[in-house]
């Protein structure tokens, strides 16, 4: 599954940090360093959710990429839910 960023958002890096607004209801969102680097790494750099959890897995030395997945998997239900993404 692919995701894109919701038509309704805007978002800006602030040094380790993403800020996210909806331009429809006013609302913004400021991501911490991890969930960054998810949003950097899917709607920035395009990569894809396999790639990222073996990305994910090396720069952190994680063994578990079922947890991951699930991790990753609860973080863009949480955006979806908030209308920041859409499945593409």
């Amino acid at each position: 599954m692919s995701y894109k960023v919701a038509e309704n958002i805007t978002h800006r890096k602030m040094e380790n940090e993403v800020v996210i607004l909806n331009l429809k209801n006013g609302l913004y969102y400021v991501l911490n360093e991890t969930a960054s680097k998810i949003w950097d790494w899917i709607f920035v750099d395009h990569k894809s959710i396999p790639k990222l959890i073996s990305a994910f897995a090396a720069e952190y030395k994680i063994d578990d990429k079922e947890m991951l997945k699930k991790d990753l998997e609860e973080q863009l239900d949480f955006w979806l839910k908030e209308n920041l993404i859409e499945k593409a």
